[in-house]
């Protein structure tokens, strides 16, 4: 399924919930956490217990997908793929089912993840490797990845630009980077729009090609009804929480130096950002 870069319109949005794609996601999602519920207990308790009905992972998870879905189409190579702040969830492992020829990875800052992951891995095909990572020190050698995709995780970093410059260190030379990242369009959490503007600044001094230019007319999306915002997605269904955080979750983030957004104020009007990018052969060989 085609699904565009930048803020995700309603009309896209309800089309990508109605199609057979989201069926099939939804379906395995919700088979893993039946099989592994046990397994789960402590992400459940920090963070939510649906990880996919969570208010942007929907079309957030969907959109990846549909990039990694055009550039590992070929399948004559092995690509290696990591999951940056991954957190554990179905998705590293969809992914693998869906693309046999591919070496998983994943990180996270929470050490806690990994004996989650190796319990997890004993009962599934397909293995995803874990590392306890801070994703602005990533421990990865250069040009280690083909693809390296990163969801709603900037948003609780202080430093957006040293991530960025992390994720092209260690992506090969035409390495593919996916990005998706909340938006504050009023009060609340999320990257404000004008840091949203510095970051695909940023991108595009890193990167040759991606959702740059959906940088232009940012302004306009406090006032659009048409786009996909958190008072939206509650109105919609309001029988999915939009996150929960233990006390001892956030006494983590304030020890690990990151910032988790604040439980459920609808009132804080906020969206999702999605595009792509590739780390140009020609630029980095002159860098």
């Amino acid at each position: 399924m085609k699904m565009s870069d930048g803020v995700p319109q309603l009309k896209e949005y309800e089309k990508l919930l109605n199609s057979n794609e989201f069926a099939k996601m939804e379906h395995y999602s919700d088979a893993f956490l039946a099989r592994h519920c046990k397994h789960l207990q402590y992400y459940r308790n920090i963070w939510t217990n649906d990880p996919l009905h969570q208010w942007s992972r929907q079309w957030e998870y969907s959109y990846v997908f549909a990039q990694l879905e055009k550039r590992l189409s070929d399948g004559r190579r092995k690509h290696s793929i990591l999951d940056a702040g991954s957190g554990v969830t179905f998705y590293p492992y969809y992914i693998a089912s869906h693309f046999p020829n591919t070496q998983m990875e994943a990180c996270d800052a929470d050490a806690n993840l990994a004996s989650i992951y190796k319990d997890i891995n004993r009962q599934e095909q397909r293995w995803v490797g874990f590392t306890e990572a801070d994703i602005m020190r990533l421990p990865y050698r250069d040009e280690s990845f083909d693809c390296v995709y990163c969801v709603s995780v900037l948003e609780h970093l202080s430093s957006q630009e040293t991530a960025v410059q992390e994720f092209h260190r260690i992506l090969k030379p035409d390495g593919l980077l996916i990005l998706t990242f909340d938006v504050a369009l009023a009060g609340g959490d999320g990257i404000a729009l004008t840091a949203v503007r510095q970051l695909l600044e940023t991108l595009g001094r890193q990167f040759s090609t991606g959702g740059v230019s959906n940088r232009e007319g940012l302004e306009e999306l406090r006032s659009s009804p048409a786009i996909l915002t958190t008072q939206y997605c509650a109105r919609r269904n309001a029988a999915h929480p939009f996150w929960n955080y233990s006390l001892s979750r956030l006494l983590w983030a304030v020890a690990h130096g990151y910032r988790l957004c604040q439980p459920a104020n609808h009132n804080h009007l906020m969206t999702v950002y999605c595009a792509s990018f590739l780390k140009n052969a020609a630029v980095y060989e002159n860098e």
